[in-house]
Formats: structure tokens, C-alpha cells, sequence
């Protein structure tokens, strides 16, 4: 069985992904998030990561999860 690499079960997965593009109305919730995002990265205090890092981090979590799966 193929695991998921998102969180969140299939139907919210569906919507996430469609709320990328943008033909698709946006919920008020998903435009609220949208625009804090937009705006913490105009006022400077999110913190961005480089594409190489992110996979780093993706890349530990994966063997951990992976760890404490075989020593269960």
C-alpha cells in the first residue's frame, strides 16, 4: 500500500490540490490561510527555506518515521 506524503485524507487532498488552481473558488477558510501566508511573507517574518532544505527535512522525517516503525 502507496502512503501519502500529505497528512490529510484523500477527499482533503482533492481539495487542497484543486485550490491551487486558479479556476477553483477558494473558501472563505482557504483564502484566509492563503492570505496570512502572502502576508507574513511580504512583512518578513515567515521563514523561508530553500528547495534543498525542505528535501533535507523531508528526507529526515522519512527515516525517522521509517526508525520507529521497524522498532515497534
Amino acid at each position: 500500500m502507496r502512503r501519502s506524503l500529505f497528512p490529510i485524507n484523500g477527499d482533503e487532498q482533492s481539495r487542497f490540490l484543486e485550490s491551487l488552481d486558479e479556476d477553483v473558488e477558494l473558501t472563505p477558510e482557504w483564502k484566509t490561510e492563503r492570505d496570512r501566508h502572502i502576508q507574513s511573507i511580504e512583512n518578513g517574518t515567515a521563514k523561508l527555506i530553500s528547495h534543498e532544505e525542505l528535501m533535507d527535512n523531508v528526507r529526515v522525517r522519512l527515516r525517522e518515521t521509517k526508525k520507529r516503525r521497524h522498532s515497534s
